[in-house]
């Protein structure tokens, strides 16, 4: 079953952005290759925005509390590693039409 994404569609007059689901099968059609790199370009984001002195919650303002930002996007790289790597040796998933 691919996986549920959310995401946000500006709609009407006032351009409200709306909340939609749509069912994502984009992870399923990349090739093993692909999902190493992009695993790789993830795990290299979330460490450069770690290390680097520009965050959202600066630690020199904030001490140990500016490094929940720092965790927060070190966990969400993990889970999103593990997303890619999960389903790395299987095939990719073809839709019949």
């Amino acid at each position: 079953m691919p996986a549920l994404r959310v995401g946000f569609l500006l709609s009407g007059p006032m351009r409200k952005p709306l909340l939609v689901a749509a069912r994502s099968t984009s992870l399923n059609l990349m090739s093993p290759r692909r999902r190493t790199i992009a695993a790789v370009l993830v795990g290299l984001g979330a460490l450069v925005y770690g290390i680097s002195p520009i965050d959202i919650i600066p630690e020199l303002l904030t001490g140990p509390i500016g490094l929940i930002d720092d965790g927060a996007v070190w966990v969400g790289a993990a889970l999103g590693i593990w997303k890619l790597l999960s389903g790395r040796n299987r095939p990719p998933e073809t839709t019949a039409s």
